[in-house]
């Protein structure tokens, strides 16, 4: 790491954590329930999934309030080991996986993970949120990369199921962009239909940051906001390229 001059992604992002995210304001962002009152103010309240009850506690769910089917997410953390899908409430057996997976992710301190000091300022919540699906077992994940308000380039999240992440890089006129290592190179996705509105409203949510990662779900040529991602993979990215790592750092203007 060169903490005076850094130039790649994976540096200038740990640059951020440990200058710029020690403070309580930038919880909010990845806050994944009070982050939908920043998305309402920038416009975009109609692309907000629908949440159904947001609880501190898991027993204090009240599921006749609950569709059959949706996702058990907690608000402060990132992972698999912060959601659950539940396909059928009925289903008492693994509805009661779900609820003590959720009781012991309420319990950690996300931040202690890769020191992503701002996630220490959020308070855990569990809520339950509508899930999305298509003709895919998972709807595709488009991950919208921005640059003090300026949207550079999408990388899309297929196969999310297998160990290793696999991805693909896209400029905003759907080219692909060779960012990814051979062993992490995904099968690709086809230009979402609402890819114009996803970058509108991904450079605005993006504006005030040197980088932001904005997350969207397309359903049906509909798009849908996910999260906020202010350091994204902690500044510890295992797909790019060198050179990508050097084209992404030039992007991140620290000043």
């Amino acid at each position: 790491m060169n903490w005076n001059n850094p130039s790649t992604h994976d540096e200038k992002i740990h640059w951020l954590i440990a200058n710029r995210y020690k403070n309580p304001e930038f919880g909010v962002y990845a806050d994944k329930v009070k982050v939908r009152e920043y998305v309402k103010k920038c416009g975009f309240e109609n692309i907000l999934i629908p949440i159904y009850e947001i609880h501190d506690n898991v027993e204090d769910f009240d599921f006749s309030k609950v569709p059959d089917s949706f996702i058990l997410k907690t608000n402060h953390g990132s992972g698999p080991m912060f959601y659950e899908f539940v396909k059928d409430k009925n289903d008492k057996v693994h509805l009661d996986i779900a609820l003590k997976k959720m009781k012991k992710a309420l319990k950690i301190d996300y931040s202690k993970q890769a020191l992503e000091y701002h996630y220490h300022y959020i308070k855990p919540l569990v809520y339950a949120e509508q899930l999305l699906s298509d003709e895919h077992e998972r709807v595709n994940d488009y991950k919208i990369y921005v640059f003090r308000g300026k949207a550079q380039f999408i990388m899309v999240c297929t196969e999310r199921t297998t160990k290793d992440k696999k991805v693909n890089f896209y400029d905003t006129d759907w080219n692909e962009l060779y960012f990814v290592r051979n062993d992490h190179h995904g099968n690709g996705a086809d230009k979402p239909q609402s890819l114009e509105y996803m970058l509108k409203a991904a450079e605005k949510l993006g504006g005030p940051f040197a980088i932001a990662r904005i997350d969207f779900y397309e359903v049906e040529g509909k798009p849908y906001f996910g999260e906020i991602t202010l350091t994204p993979d902690a500044g510890n990215t295992s797909y790019l390229t060198g050179d990508a790592q050097l084209k992404i750092g030039r992007m991140i203007e620290l000043n």
